[in-house]
């Protein structure tokens, strides 16, 4: 299906943008890119996307490291979020169920950005040996009590041990990052050859984004997710850190309608059966395994 035609042009972006800034993709080097339009507050920032991989880009990039994850601590995320929890978890049980049948538990387990370790803490009861890390300032969380243990530092600096892992997981990280690949590199170097990696991120291929959906776009197309992916983009990148690219779907999250009875599920699962496998639902989900030392 072209979906091409579904796109609602909005307020373009000129080529030559004194704004801008000069252009090297972030996922493959390209030195040419493609102006689409402009978004954030004021319109201040453009989106541009690689005329070779197609990864998207927002310019100008923050100086320093504003904005580059979810919060500044994580007890106020997971406030922020407390009325989805049910969402989350009931996503955390299906990609255990899908992880579980590349690589079952007894494992190891890395989280890239794991925030308060709600997902290491359903790993760990699943049966693999978890492990995370995670930027932002640390509160009291269930993994206190369940002796989870996580690196309070830097996804860009941290050190990790080599071939340690077997499995390891990026959640909604990816796009904050101002350097993607570096992510990609450290959690290809931390698995085991044929380890196997799974990233999620929003969708920049979604219909949503076509149609420039406001709530999509509010969410997903703003200034924090400085790199946004399609399929092509994200298994390209994930090759040349070494992971060959096994699996690639995409789905509705939807993390409200979880908890509130059988009409909202059922009404997403409909969804992801209509569009989820002709990638147009709002998330991106790539697996991967690892084919070579890095």
């Amino acid at each position: 299906m072209d979906v091409s035609s579904l796109s609602i042009l909005g307020p373009s972006l000129p080529a030559g943008d004194s704004s801008l800034d000069p252009f090297k993709c972030a996922g493959c080097g390209h030195t040419q890119s493609r102006p689409l339009f402009r978004v954030g507050p004021a319109k201040a920032y453009g989106v541009v996307v690689c005329r070779s991989c197609g990864l998207a880009h927002l310019q100008p990039k923050p100086k320093g490291r504003w904005d580059g994850y979810q919060s500044a601590d994580t007890e106020s995320y997971a406030a922020a979020v407390q009325s989805l929890r049910s969402g989350f978890d009931h996503h955390h049980r299906l990609l255990l169920k899908k992880l579980s049948s590349l690589v079952p538990p007894p494992g190891q387990l890395l989280e890239m950005g794991c925030s308060g370790g709600d997902f290491l803490v359903a790993a760990k009861e699943a049966g693999y040996q978890v492990c995370g890390v995670e930027p932002a300032k640390l509160g009291d969380h269930r993994t206190d009590r369940e002796n989870i243990h996580i690196l309070n530092e830097s996804v860009e600096q941290v050190s990790l041990p080599l071939g340690k892992f077997d499995l390891a997981v990026a959640i909604q990280v990816i796009e904050h990052m101002h350097d993607p690949k570096i992510l990609c590199e450290k959690m290809a170097q931390s698995l085991k050859t044929g380890g196997v990696i799974y990233i999620e991120t929003p969708n920049f291929g979604a219909l949503a984004r076509r149609c420039r959906s406001p709530r999509f776009m509010n969410l997903n197309v703003a200034p924090g997710h400085w790199h946004l992916f399609e399929s092509r983009s994200l298994m390209g990148l994930l090759r040349r850190v070494g992971i060959e690219p096994v699996l690639s779907w995409t789905f509705f999250k939807s993390l409200s309608a979880y908890g509130r009875g059988p009409l909202r599920p059922a009404a997403v699962a409909m969804l992801n059966s209509l569009l989820g496998g002709w990638g147009l639902a709002n998330t991106l989900a790539v697996i991967g395994r690892k084919v070579e030392k890095i």
